[in-house]
Order: structure tokens, then C-alpha cells, then sequence
């Protein structure tokens, strides 16, 4: 898997950024040695150190099933790792907020359509 940042190395640990398909991009510390360049092992990312928040479990104590995971995503793809980023950020958590709320808005709408057309019972 290709690494999108490699944000710092600290003798044989290194913190990188990778994008996992049904995460999105995530930020873990792994072993120096198992960066091949711009690459690297899948299962290595998947076992590296988590860095920031883990906001799908956060996140599920506040919201709907399956929100969590949708907006954790978000946060992530727009660079929001920890508490401090979301402090220097506000404006940038009310827009992913909003555009999970627009989609979840956009399905019931979609929903009640089918509904009221008799597509659904």
C-alpha cells in the first residue's frame, strides 16, 4: 500500500499516514524497517499504533449506528487526528457535520419519495 505522508521518524519507529479503504486515511506509528520507500505492508498498518483520537469509538456514544464511522472518516480526511485539531479547526468540523447531516437528510428524502410513490412498504 503507498504511503501518503511519512510525518516523522524517530529512530526504528516511524509515524506515517495511509489511506485504508474502509477507514479512510489514518495515521499509525510503525517499525522504520518496514517502509519500502513510498510503500508499505498493508498488515503493517493495519498492526502499526493508532496516533490520534479513535473517533469511531468516541463517536459511537453520541450517534446513530453507523454515523460513528461515516464521520470519523471525515474527521480524518480532513486532517483532524486529535482534540487539538479539532480546537484549531471548529469551522472545519461544523462543514463535516453538516455534509454527514446533508447526506443522511438526502437519504430520508430519497426514502420518503419511494415511500410516498408506493416503491417501498
Amino acid at each position: 500500500m503507498r504511503i501518503n505522508k511519512l510525518i516523522s521518524t524517530n529512530g526504528n519507529v516511524s509515524l506515517i499516514e495511509a489511506v485504508m479503504p474502509e477507514r479512510g486515511a489514518v495515521r499509525v506509528y510503525v517499525p522504520t524497517d518496514a517502509l519500502r520507500g513510498e510503500y508499505i505492508d498493508e498488515f503493517d498498518v493495519q498492526s502499526g499504533i493508532e496516533y490520534g483520537v479513535p473517533w469511531e469509538e468516541v463517536l459511537v456514544t453520541m450517534m446513530p449506528e453507523g454515523a460513528a464511522a461515516r464521520l470519523a472518516k471525515l474527521l480524518r480526511d480532513d486532517q483532524l487526528y486529535t482534540a487539538n485539531d479539532v480546537r484549531q479547526a471548529p469551522a472545519k468540523v461544523a462543514a463535516i457535520l453538516q455534509r454527514l447531516w446533508q447526506a443522511d437528510a438526502s437519504r430520508i428524502l430519497l426514502l420518503a419519495t419511494r415511500y410516498e410513490k408506493g416503491e417501498l412498504k
